[in-house]
């Protein structure tokens, strides 16, 4: 892969306020670059995950911790007006609560978070995945219909087992309720020898057990016999060893309330220690919000879908540099962003003024 090009790219991701396009590219370097020779980088083809870790690891090894956190979610950027190739296309978005047409990226993403230090909410994506999909018969609905040829959950799994590949430093993994289940309850516990703290589904069925083993209480877990600020040992369908379930009860701005039900596979933890840790995957959702925003992930005219996923890839590096700078300067990546856009508006403002001069002289207007 041609780094240059990608270092430029990345940079044009990162400061750009509208729209992008490898002709305006081009023309803000004087055109020594041609949107040909661009358009030709955006081509070619790039294994996203494996890639994205080699652009990442110097920020992670710079800032990992033993006490750091693994969230995998994935996300969709809707791309309404855009032709469905196989990467835009319609996929359930869990966060508006139905389809829409758009590009689904799942994201393992590595965060640390101290207090009173340089290294407070720190976070870096190490690996993601685009969801692609291609048509496959159905045989219930006697058509073909376009379906991803990887699972979410096997990725899911996919992603862990690189970061463990690439000795990466945690100590628990995260996730909400759409990626638990027990074969990756199990695939953390038993393969990774890992530690997590999941939110589960209020219908899911567990079952409590005395000293001797056997069974006293089984129902879904709205139901189990606990008390808010306690954990519960139960057993779950499929789980090969017991986890411990903690409530919490949220209230929300208009005054309804819901129920959140973190587990974990770690006895060492009480109800507090289970609530200050499942927050800590909060991250990837402002990872989410920064990179759409602040990294120009959606901004790709382009109907093709190698380019595309060479733009995610680029837009997942921009990330990456706005946490160097973050690093290297403190604040935020929209505070960041927005000294950009000021020092982009003066710019602006003081070419307007040269301008309104010349004509002035010109006669044409006053100045």
């Amino acid at each position: 892969m041609d780094r240059m090009m990608l270092e430029i790219y990345s940079d044009y991701l990162i400061s750009s306020f509208g729209q992008t396009s490898t002709t305006i590219l081009s023309r803000l370097l004087d055109n020594t670059i041609s949107h040909d020779q661009i358009t030709r980088f955006l081509e070619q083809g790039v294994a996203v995950s494996r890639t994205l870790w080699l652009l990442a690891k110097p920020l992670v090894r710079r800032i990992e911790r033993e006490d750091g956190v693994i969230s995998i979610d994935d996300c969709v950027q809707p791309k309404p007006h855009s032709q469905e190739n196989g990467v835009i296309e319609w996929h359930y978005d869990h966060s508006v609560g139905r389809v829409v047409k758009g590009m689904n990226i799942i994201t393992a993403f590595y965060g640390v978070h101290s207090e009173g230090s340089t290294a407070e909410r720190l976070g870096v994506p190490v690996g993601c995945e685009v969801i692609v999909k291609k048509p496959v018969w159905d045989d219930k609905k006697q058509t073909t219909v376009m379906k991803g040829t990887v699972t979410k959950q096997e990725l899911y799994r996919e992603l862990l087992k690189n970061c463990k590949a690439n000795g990466i430093k945690y100590k628990y993994v995260l996730n909400d309720t759409w990626f638990t289940n027990a074969e990756n309850m199990n695939f953390i516990d038993e393969v990774l020898k890992k530690k997590f703290v999941m939110a589960i589904k209020e219908n899911m069925i567990a079952a409590m057990c005395d000293d001797q083993d056997i069974i006293v209480w089984r129902g879904p877990i709205r139901d189990v016999p606990s008390v808010e600020g306690q954990v519960c040992r139960v057993y779950l369908n499929g789980v090969d060893f017991p986890v411990w379930i903690a409530k919490h009860v949220l209230k929300n701005k208009d005054g309804s309330t819901g129920t959140l039900y973190p587990c974990t596979n770690d006895p060492e933890l009480d109800s507090d220690q289970v609530l200050k840790v499942y927050p800590k995957r909060w991250p990837i959702e402002e990872f989410h919000k920064s990179l759409k925003q602040n990294a120009s992930l959606a901004k790709c005219p382009a109907s093709r879908p190698e380019i595309q996923i060479k733009h995610v890839l680029c837009s997942l590096y921009g990330y990456v540099k706005l946490e160097w700078m973050k690093v290297g300067q403190g604040g935020n990546h929209f505070a960041l962003r927005s000294g950009m856009y000021l020092a982009a508006l003066r710019a602006s403002f003081t070419e307007l003024q040269v301008v309104r001069t010349k004509i002035a002289h010109s006669g044409f207007i006053t100045a």
